[in-house]
């Protein structure tokens, strides 16, 4: 099933399922919010860089036209969960203009 948006409503329960286990299996429902998200036009979207594996990640966007391939955010995580949860809300933010962890802390 292909979706053409994230209804940040509807939605919510499987970004929370994200929060809670960002590493591991997923719902369908989940599965489907994250192909959209990897699927998105790569230019500006927030990824993880493998520092050290296991250990360090950056968080970088992908550079457009002009700039470097992978532009540095300035960001350094130490914690897999950490990072990934980082950059999904991030991505949901994107898409759907709500502040992830402001809808999940109603």
């Amino acid at each position: 099933m292909t979706i053409k948006s994230i209804d940040p409503v509807a939605d919510l329960p499987y970004a929370k399922e994200f929060m809670e286990m960002p590493v591991g299996r997923h719902s369908p429902n989940l599965q489907r919010i994250l192909r959209f998200m990897r699927s998105e036009a790569a230019t500006e979207k927030p990824c993880l860089l493998i520092l050290e594996p296991g250990r360090k990640w950056a968080l970088v966007r992908l550079g457009g036209p002009g700039e470097e391939h992978v532009v540095s955010m300035n960001r350094i995580y130490t914690d897999e969960f950490e990072a990934e949860r980082d950059v999904f809300a991030r991505r949901w933010l994107k898409l759907t203009g709500q502040d992830l962890h402001e809808a999940l802390s109603k």
